[in-house]
């Protein structure tokens, strides 16, 4: 016998079959949660620029790259209001977003950050316009043989690489800001002018050695280890620069013995010198 479709009976004692259908259908008594907003046509944005390419999309907002009307490139990062909470449920992606702006304004005369363009409200979505990077994210160099080999072709320049890193690192470190989130597709490298800068400071701030937070990329981080904002900026950029040597981050990350042998081997062969494999074990082990 088949079985019957499941119902409901209204207030009025009507029966409302709830059918197995694909697409959305609301019963004629309820009123519709979520109204269709007829004026979501943008105000500035796509009146403004001209979205090339979708670079990376989240439930956050996405991050574009767009050209205005005289063809100059600009990335455009998203962020959808609601969503992207921070574990205290007070900050959301908006908050974030706008923190990143106002870092990159603060903080350049200390790291190499993308320059500022504006900021506004589209939509119901915040938007933030900074300058386009003409390079590599240190993750497409690290993971291209062809990209590892032009840029960091010796032992002795991915040396002076890893302590150009530590430097800006540092340099804020003085001033009690911290980046927060180090990993190798938060870096770039500028084909322009040969300098690394750092393209994500969401969730960077300033702080106290009693300061923590556990915002960072999966596989940056070793996983058993509790450290303050400004110990773990450390660590993830050791982390960042070793990651060119082991492809399996995750697990590598979850046991520091492991990271101690690849690092110790790659010595070895002769890929980085003896002062860097010292440096990143100082920077790793805490």
């Amino acid at each position: 016998m088949k079985e019957e479709a499941p119902y409901k009976i209204t207030k009025n004692g009507k029966f409302y079959i709830d059918n197995n259908r694909s697409l959305y259908e609301l019963p004629d008594w309820i009123e519709e949660p979520f109204p269709v907003v007829d004026n979501q046509e943008s105000n500035y944005l796509l009146k403004t620029y001209k979205i090339e390419k979708c670079i990376h999309l989240s439930n956050t907002g996405g991050v574009y790259l767009g050209v205005n009307k005289n063809n100059e490139k600009y990335i455009i990062k998203e962020a959808r209001p609601y969503v992207g909470y921070s574990a205290n449920l007070k900050d959301d992606s908006v908050v974030y977003r706008k923190n990143e702006f106002n870092n990159f304004n603060n903080m350049s005369n200390l790291l190499n950050v993308p320059k500022t363009k504006e900021s506004f409200f589209d939509s119901g979505h915040f938007f933030t316009v900074v300058e386009y990077i003409n390079g590599y994210t240190l993750f497409d160099i690290f993971e291209n043989n062809n990209l590892l080999n032009h840029y960091l072709p010796t032992k002795e320049k991915k040396e002076e690489f890893l302590f150009k890193l530590i430097e800006q690192v540092k340099s804020v470190h003085k001033i009690n800001f911290y980046i927060g989130d180090i990993s190798s597709v938060n870096i770039m490298y500028n084909k322009n002018d040969n300098k690394l800068y750092f393209i994500d400071l969401e969730y960077s701030g300033f702080g106290e050695s009693t300061t923590y937070t556990e915002n960072n990329t999966p596989g940056f981080k070793v996983k058993s280890d509790k450290l303050n904002v400004f110990e773990q900026d450390i660590q993830s950029l050791a982390l960042t620069f070793a990651s060119m040597f082991f492809k399996d981050r995750e697990k590598v990350t979850s046991n520091t013995n492991l990271i101690k042998y690849h690092l110790r081997r790659v010595e070895k062969l002769g890929v980085i010198t003896y002062k860097t494999y010292k440096t990143l074990l100082t920077m790793l082990i805490y």
